[in-house]
């Protein structure tokens, strides 16, 4: 099962994104695809059909109808037999497995089982059947090599460090005046802690993307909205008070906790603060 937090963090981020005043400048599109991957990370992943219309404006994701799959002549009967919303595998029809990794999504909205695969779509892929996959991926490749995508489309997106994105993100939110969405994020962008060795945790506090997101979910006072769900949940008064020892983390991690949290410990330590 997906940790929702991450998916929903991913739908923020992207729609945040697009709302941007710099949008227009920004590499989207690589930013996309940094999103997406941080997402895989946490047994989740991007929720197409929630964004799809973002997805497709930024070219992160394209949309080609089902007969262009390169396989489509091989695995004809299996294709022509799709309906609704479904997921392609790299062997078509085969079941899913290590060796055999979900590539695609194919999805006919006319016949989609509910509203997450169907009014999403924008209303001129709304009648037909469409295989739905993103730049980068496997499939990607094979219409890159094909001569289906060509020019900027056959470029691969950059490798763009998540934290870079999310200040991108929590900026737009600024200007935006959505407090929400940063304080959504600001205790999210502490998990990317779980993927650095131990000899990297302590420089994350020289992060500049990172002083930038703890500084505007300052500003904005963002820390004192507690998400309450899984990794967007806040640390409690006591758990600063056990140095964070119940969370079952060392030394260097307690640390960058204290550090990263130091405006809502403030807050908890003030006389304005009423539990």
């Amino acid at each position: 099962m997906g940790m929702h937090e991450f998916e929903a963090g991913a739908d923020i981020a992207i729609t945040a994104l697009d709302k941007s005043k710099d949008a227009g400048t920004m590499d989207l599109r690589s930013m996309y695809h940094s999103v997406a991957k941080f997402t895989r990370q946490w047994d989740a992943s991007l929720q197409h059909f929630h964004i799809l219309s973002l997805l497709l404006k930024h070219r992160f994701t394209y949309a080609f109808p089902v007969v262009e799959h390169p396989d489509y002549i091989q695995y004809k009967a299996y294709f022509d037999s799709l309906s609704g919303y479904q997921g392609i595998n790299r062997v078509p029809g085969e079941d899913w497995g290590r060796e055999n990794p979900q590539v695609a999504m194919y999805c006919n909205p006319s016949e989609a089982w509910n509203d997450y695969a169907g009014t999403n779509v924008p209303e001129h892929l709304r009648n037909t059947g469409m295989i739905y996959f993103d730049a980068g991926s496997e499939l990607w490749q094979r219409f890159v090599d094909a001569g289906k995508l060509t020019g900027a489309d056959a470029v691969p997106p950059k490798e763009i460090p998540i934290e870079e994105v999310i200040a991108g993100v929590v900026r737009a939110a600024q200007e935006q005046g959505d407090v929400d969405i940063i304080s959504f994020w600001y205790p999210l962008i502490t998990t990317i802690a779980a993927f650095v060795a131990p000899e990297e945790i302590i420089p994350l506090k020289q992060n500049p993307h990172l002083i930038k997101i703890r500084e505007i979910a300052t500003v904005t006072e963002a820390y004192k909205k507690n998400n309450d769900y899984g990794a967007t949940r806040l640390p409690s008064p006591d758990d600063f008070k056990s140095n964070f020892l119940e969370w079952g983390v060392g030394e260097e991690l307690s640390d960058l906790f204290q550090w990263w949290y130091q405006p809502l410990r403030q807050w908890y330590e003030s006389p304005e603060y009423t539990n």
